[in-house]
């Protein structure tokens, strides 16, 4: 009997202390979560393919996020949204991770890949007729409340910036508000000269799109996102549409461009690329630089994007603003190189904080590049091949994903 009561009692005290250890380490992890996102009411919102969340090979990075945007949904021909691709079940799983971490989670409409001849087209043409925005915002509120989202994110551009799009936005903002979901916008100085004032106001925060200044079908050798016009967009949404600065978030790019030029200087190819391909090939110049030249007997190949001190000088930026909103997660190194940074440069450090989980040292100052890794003697770049080390040739980068 002794011997059972013992049992009894050890049995006892190990749930209770599997338990309390639980206990501790959700603190703990929650603690850290919160710590990490000291971001004194900044955002860091970053925009992530729903499709990715069946995918191992990406992280979606919300333990630095205040905000995930999975994206995107559009309207069946009931005019109910869905995503392309995406798996439910592991869309709602980074949902519920988001939550976890204390992102909040907006679905986002539209997108770039939504233009005039698309098959959502007429779609939404029918639904932002001024007859059917109740049957449009009725639909968002529905995609909301499945998911259990935090908001709906609206990223028409271009030409489905339509007649009536304005006007829908505030009847948007209502019902979605009377349903405690917000909402944000994603434009560019064009799109936004399509919006009326109603409309540039109803948002609870507007991304602003300040990249692809020199598009894909632009000659000239340029960042497509420098920043200069990480500020001219911020001066555009505050000073001109008289946005609030709290409610202006700065958009940076994970991507860059591609150019291929003949030896006249005749741009023969041009195509965007991660900056995880940047990372993993010319990894001390993504580091520092905003631009990789490798010249051939033939042609010359220039990478332009946002390396680490770009991104940390526009997030030092937003400060004054709203904070930063990332196109995308998924073309972050690895390492979340990029985010880091932003989450390193956003963070409030007091100084008796040490170990800041955050830091890793990414945005020194220092401007010598260490490119003997990387690099032969005359500094071109090199690769591995069959254990022995080569310049890079043009046909190495191909094809980029």
């Amino acid at each position: 009997m002794k011997v059972k009561i013992i049992r009894c009692v050890l049995f006892i005290l190990t749930v209770l202390f599997v338990f309390s250890c639980k206990n501790q380490a959700e603190k703990s992890q929650n603690d850290r979560a919160k710590f990490i996102k000291d971001y004194r009411g900044k955002r860091i919102v970053g925009y992530f393919p729903a499709r990715y969340a069946a995918s191992s090979d990406y992280d979606a990075g919300t333990p630095y996020l205040t905000h995930l945007l999975l994206w995107f949904y559009n309207p069946d021909e009931e005019y109910n949204f869905y995503c392309d691709e995406a798996q439910e079940h592991e869309v709602m799983q980074l949902i519920k991770k988001a939550k976890h971490d204390n992102c909040k989670v907006f679905l986002s409409i539209g997108g770039g890949a939504v233009h005039a001849a698309s098959k959502y087209a007429d779609r939404y043409r029918y639904l932002v007729r001024p007859e059917n925005h109740e049957l449009f915002a009725r639909k968002l509120v529905d995609l909301a409340k499945y998911y259990k989202a935090d908001g709906i994110d609206l990223d028409l551009e271009g030409a489905m910036i339509l007649p009536g799009f304005s006007e829908f936005i505030a009847l948007a903002k209502e019902k979605l508000s009377h349903n405690k979901i917000e909402l944000s916008g994603a434009f560019n100085i064009y799109g936004g000269k399509k919006l009326t004032d109603e409309a540039v106001h109803s948002f609870d925060f507007i991304n602003i799109m300040a990249y692809n200044e020199s598009g894909l079908f632009e000659k000239k050798l340029r960042n497509h996102s420098s920043f200069f016009h990480a500020q001219k967009h911020l001066n555009y949404w505050t000073d001109t549409r008289n946005v609030s600065a709290e409610k202006v978030v700065l958009g940076v790019p994970f991507y860059g461009w591609y150019n291929e030029f003949d030896l006249a200087g005749e741009l023969l190819e041009k195509r965007s690329i991660s900056f995880s391909y940047v990372n993993k090939h010319f990894h001390n110049l993504a580091e520092k630089d905003n631009l990789v030249e490798i010249a051939t007997d033939t042609r010359k190949i220039v990478f332009t994007f946002n390396g680490v001190d770009l991104i940390a000088q526009k997030t030092q930026l937003s400060k004054d603003y709203g904070g930063i909103m990332i196109w995308h997660i998924g073309q972050d190194s690895d390492d979340l190189k990029l985010l880091r940074t932003v989450a390193d440069n956003l963070q409030y450090k007091p100084e008796n904080i040490e170990n800041n989980d955050v830091s890793d040292d990414l945005t020194t100052t220092d401007t010598t590049n260490d490119l003997s890794d990387v690099t032969g003697d005359d500094g071109v770049e090199l690769i591995e091949d069959n254990g022995e080390l080569r310049p890079v040739k043009p046909s190495d980068l191909l094809p980029i994903n």
